[in-house]
């Protein structure tokens, strides 16, 4: 957890490092591009895979099995836009690379090693929640239950009249 923290502490320095040298390097201009453009190519490519990608995923993940490689493949490809989305030369560089199909197949073999692993060892759990199906409906009628039926007719019954006194 500590490397992490680490990690998150120090991308962005050394991002903004990257970004500055390149500014001095070549002028302010391209830094500026650089970003624009690999954030708008990152939101394309994000919206094009988007909801596909985590329909098969819950879907997969609901079955209590792995996703198939083709399901890992497109989530690798969201994670690759979402690095291009991030301002910086680093992340750009590590969401290209998630565009290479090898990178991919090679990414996705071992995050489907981990994920079977915990499976099999209990250190992760699979349930679908009701909420993914449909939400909750006051108006949406249960089905009767199977069995014995029992019927009965309804009379209108006057109000008992008021006694004088």
């Amino acid at each position: 957890m500590g490397k992490l923290l680490l990690m998150f502490m120090l991308l962005p320095a050394v991002e903004l490092y990257l970004l500055v040298r390149l500014g001095r390097a070549y002028g302010g201009a391209l830094p500026v591009l650089w970003v624009i453009v690999s954030a708008c190519v990152g939101l394309l490519c994000a919206r094009l895979e988007g909801l596909r990608v985590l329909r098969q995923w819950r879907t997969a993940l609901a079955t209590g099995a792995a996703p198939e490689q083709g399901v890992m493949s497109g989530v690798l490809v969201l994670l690759g836009s979402a690095l291009l989305v991030l301002p910086g030369v680093i992340s750009d560089v590590l969401g290209l690379a998630l565009f290479l199909p090898f990178v991919r197949r090679a990414v996705s073999t071992l995050v489907l090693r981990r994920v079977q692993r915990a499976i099999a060892n209990g250190g992760l759990h699979v349930a679908q929640a009701h909420s993914w199906a449909a939400p909750p409906s006051p108006f949406r009628r249960e089905p009767a239950p199977a069995g014995d039926v029992i019927d009965a007719e309804g009379e209108t019954v006057a109000e008992p009249r008021k006694l004088s006194s």
